[in-house]
């Protein structure tokens, strides 16, 4: 087989006229740098060099062989050098799987950051409630939340997502406000839609944890529809607290419950498994660890 790195050695001795040269320049030793030349030689069946104690010259073979060598040893250098900058940039293309409401309220903003300071990238963002295969479909990485899944994936944890207990003073004046968790089984709730059946919310209290199952007239799995709900007055909701903390500051939400804690959800990212990770991939998710992070 003919061997790129032995050509790319007897390049270096036929410019160096030195097998010492050679090696210098390669940081090799000069019995690899020997061994490889004569490799060469033999694979081809005719001498390139000829040795002497005080130079190393080409024979005509070796003068023939040099020119058409030449420029396939600095095509391939020039093209892993081009490759490592490539792999070091943040450039091409992020393909994305994210839930609908972490991708609007939680993904969204960072990414568009991101791609902000990173022209040359391209970002896929399939927003889409399937609990999607990551390998099969061809993602880069998946976002989720809650527990995890699926074989030969890697993980990290972003963020932990706090949710609070809203509801409008609207709401309240027409509804009134539960005193402690159990009475929200009797209170108009807009929830998460679970194909399957509802899993009960869980609230941290100075009981210990508790759990309820609720219910309401809004089941859906889009967290701008159960925002509205809770906009409009007609329900209360469990919504993440960075996307409602403005309303409570204004005073348009009332935080429910507040003594009682809703059990945050852990945020992850997930990509394949591979001996090598893209740069790109990696500063991703620095990024957004950060972000999600500092807006705590």
């Amino acid at each position: 087989m003919h061997d790129l790195t032995a050509m790319r050695v007897f390049v270096a001795v036929a410019e160096t006229q030195s097998f010492a040269g050679a090696a210098r320049r390669l940081g090799l030793s000069t019995s690899v740098v020997s061994h490889h030349v004569a490799k060469l030689e033999g694979v081809l069946g005719v001498p390139l060099l000829n040795r002497s104690t005080r130079r190393v010259g080409l024979t005509e073979d070796g003068a023939h062989y040099l020119r058409r060598a030449k420029p396939l040893v600095d095509e391939s250098e020039a093209l892993f050098r081009e490759t490592r900058e490539r792999a070091s940039a943040v450039s091409g293309r992020l393909k994305l799987a994210v839930p609908p409401g972490i991708a609007e309220h939680l993904i969204l903003p960072p990414t568009l950051d991101f791609i902000g300071e990173h022209p040359r990238l391209d970002v896929v963002l399939d927003v889409d409630p399937r609990q999607t295969d990551v390998i099969a479909d061809g993602y880069d990485a998946a976002i989720r939340s809650g527990a995890l899944v699926g074989p030969g994936l890697r993980s990290r944890r972003l963020a932990d997502i706090h949710f609070c207990l809203c509801a409008t003073p609207r709401y309240a004046d027409r509804y009134g406000v539960p005193k402690q968790v159990q009475d929200l089984a009797h209170h108009k709730i807009a929830h998460w839609y679970v194909p399957g059946g509802q899993a009960p919310w869980q609230f941290e209290t100075v009981d210990g944890l508790t759990e309820i199952a609720v219910t309401g007239p809004l089941a859906t799995n889009s967290l701008h529809g159960q925002f509205r709900a809770v906009r409009s007055g007609l329900a209360m909701a469990a919504l993440p607290a960075a996307l409602v903390q403005e309303g409570l500051d204004t005073g348009e939400f009332l935080e429910i419950l507040a003594d009682a804690k809703i059990i945050p959800v852990p945020l992850w990212i997930l990509w394949p498994e591979r001996a090598f990770e893209a740069p790109k991939l990696r500063r991703y998710i620095d990024y957004l660890v950060a972000s999600l992070n500092d807006h705590e």
